[in-house]
């Protein structure tokens, strides 16, 4: 996957946890530093003592975005994970909690992409069933439709041929 840089993947949403060294209120610069290079859409949610949950839409592997980041090298960060987000969460106030909102908001932008309004669609031409006629009134290409032949139907009098 890493060594295949023709190949185009979906955006995915993949969920990082990063925990810090220091309480959450104190890591506004350790934030900045993740969530300034990310440049990707992304929500912030699930902040703990320590720790913050990132969901972020990319076409990168967890292993690409997390060596782009460069979280290895952060003194502020004491451990990090990152994976496919799931589909859903179950929280302890249901759809009020932080996750479940920005996983929905996450998995619904996905899909959008991926519904077919969103993807360019290529239309073949099938001589079969149209030709391609010039108008002469405003000089463009029309499309016209072919009827098909139809078969014959037999006469509904046995005595006519």
């Amino acid at each position: 996957m890493l060594g295949e840089p023709w190949r185009r993947r979906l955006p995915t949403p993949l969920l990082l946890r990063v925990e810090f060294a220091f309480e959450v209120q104190h890591a506004n610069h350790a934030i900045a530093q993740i969530v300034q290079p990310l440049k990707r859409r992304m929500w912030k949610c699930g902040h703990g003592k320590r720790s913050i949950l990132f969901i972020v839409i990319t076409e990168e592997s967890s292993l690409e975005l997390v060596k782009r980041l460069g979280l290895d090298q952060m003194d502020a960060v004491e451990d990090y994970l990152c994976h496919i987000a799931p589909i859903g969460a179950v929280c302890k106030h249901g759809s009020f909690g932080s996750i479940h909102t920005a996983l929905t908001k996450a998995w619904e932008t996905v899909g959008q992409r991926r519904h077919p309004e969103y993807v360019r669609q290529t239309k073949r031409f099938d001589p079969r069933v149209e030709r391609r006629v010039e108008d002469r009134e405003s000089g463009a290409i029309r499309e016209m439709r072919i009827e098909p032949s139809r078969v014959r139907q037999p006469a509904k009098n046995p005595d006519r041929p």
